[in-house]
């Protein structure tokens, strides 16, 4: 039996969730933006349409799950958040937060995916600061993020580049590779487990997972 991608399910007009953020293109089916008292807070991708596949194909919505959690927690709690996003399919996790209400948005940005980017950013209202980074060398501050979202692009992650964003993170947050491939993740975390990361979460969808930890030295793997 085949599985429809979530790619192919936004282009049926369905829409996909991840907390109570309700993802769609062009409009939202009848109802599927409620859930039980709490209404969703819609996000219409339909600007990115050009970009959506990349996105998707890159593990972005993974990225997204990861970041799943904070829905459980108040709207002042969510402000105390500071998520940074960086490598392929970062914008997704990105606009997820935005609309999910995080204090500060970092994220570095494929040339080719600022212009949807802002145009879907435009559509939320949200009390979060944005910052958008054109390049990895504009790292942001030290300690600076609760959670720290690396793509990967089904790629075995570069140690040099981890440790690189890695100093980003603050005192027990989350660094998060989205993107994995499904079938290299044990090994990936076996890797960064030997270098400090302890597993606090992990997913998957289609052929890609995520995998998200505390580090055992503050800001190093």
């Amino acid at each position: 039996m085949n599985v429809a991608s979530p790619h192919e399910l936004l282009a049926q007009g369905q829409a996909l969730r991840l907390g109570f953020v309700c993802m769609f293109v062009d409009k939202c089916p009848d109802g599927s933006c409620h859930s039980g008292e709490r209404d969703q807070v819609t996000l219409n991708l339909s600007p990115a349409d050009s970009r959506l596949a990349a996105w998707l194909d890159a593990g972005g919505l993974l990225g997204a799950q990861s970041l799943a959690p904070l829905a459980a927690l108040s709207t002042g709690a969510r402000l105390q958040h500071r998520i940074l996003a960086v490598g392929p399919g970062a914008a997704l996790p990105a606009l997820v937060a935005i609309a999910s209400g995080v204090g500060t948005v970092r994220v570095v940005l494929h040339p080719e995916d600022i212009e949807p980017f802002d145009a879907i950013v435009q559509s939320i209202e949200s009390p979060t600061r944005i910052e958008k980074l054109t390049s990895s060398s504009e790292r942001p501050p030290l300690a600076s993020a609760s959670r720290v979202l690396l793509g990967c692009d089904s790629a075995d992650p570069e140690l040099g580049l981890a440790s690189h964003w890695a100093r980003c993170l603050q005192a027990n947050g989350q660094f998060i590779f989205f993107g994995l491939a499904q079938d290299a993740a044990t090994a990936t975390f076996r890797n960064f487990a030997k270098r400090g990361m302890a597993l606090a979460a992990t997913g998957n969808n289609g052929h890609h997972a995520y995998l998200g930890g505390s580090l055992s030295r503050e800001g190093r793997l």
